[in-house]
């Protein structure tokens, strides 16, 4: 049988998606150790991608494989009764044999939140979900800037991993969405590189804010230059939003 599940986490006190063999504390460990106990054998499973530790997640989608058929409404709440609080179980269903959770992944979404600056008062309830940015942004010049992502680009110079052999990715969109507290930035791409998305954020604010010039994102994608291009933003403001089949 191949299992598809729906899942949201808080990825505050995770070290990140993966498994790890130096600790237990990632998200894919504690659902893999939890179904181990219901199924009574090692069980591996699959997500759809692999988020940075401290990185949250409204729907990540997984798959795994087991040899015994299992009440599906019976399983979630199992699997919420017994893992943390801060991994929910949405949705358990079956799945085409065939269906693999990265592989027919066609475009996945990505919110990041920023606290503004210039809000009346700083985050209480959600500080640990946004990035308190300390300058004021310029909205108009920020959206302009983001238009030099959209398309089909080699984002080397755009990412931390070095050893990722493919690396041209098309960004569908960036749209923004903003109100007196917050600016949400959402990008929309068929897949990203290791800390792409962070890279993206903080280099479209320092490129507003002038820290660097904004001729540096033609040159990244010209030379991959990682230096050329802006901090990567911190993890706490970074959700995986949504992923299409």
């Amino acid at each position: 049988m191949n299992y598809r599940m729906d899942i949201s986490y808080d990825g505050t006190k995770f070290n990140g998606w993966q498994r790890q063999s130096s600790t237990d504390n990632t998200v894919q460990g504690k659902i893999e150790n939890t179904l181990s106990k219901y199924f009574e054998k090692n069980i591996k499973i699959t997500g759809a991608g692999r988020t940075d530790a401290g990185v949250h997640a409204n729907m990540q989608v997984v798959n795994f494989k087991v040899d015994k058929e299992a009440d599906t409404g019976m399983l979630r709440r199992e699997l919420n009764h017994f893992l943390p609080e801060s991994i929910v179980i949405n949705n358990v269903q079956t799945a085409d044999e065939r269906f693999h959770s990265r592989f027919n992944a066609v475009k996945k979404v990505y919110k990041y939140s920023i606290w503004k600056y210039d809000a009346k008062y700083p985050p209480l309830f959600n500080r640990k979900y946004v990035y308190c940015y300390d300058k004021v942004i310029d909205e108009n010049k920020i959206k302009a800037i983001s238009k030099k992502f959209i398309g089909k680009h080699d984002f080397n110079g755009f990412s931390s991993d070095k050893t990722k052999k493919g690396t041209i990715r098309t960004i569908e969109s960036i749209d923004f969405f903003s109100d007196e507290f917050k600016i949400e930035i959402q990008i929309t791409g068929d897949g990203f590189l290791y800390n792409m998305v962070r890279i993206i954020v903080g280099t479209m604010l320092d490129a507003s804010a002038g820290e660097i010039p904004i001729e540096n994102i033609d040159k990244v994608f010209e030379t991959k230059n990682r230096e050329l291009a802006g901090y990567t933003v911190p993890a706490c403001g970074l959700f995986l939003e949504k992923i299409y089949y």
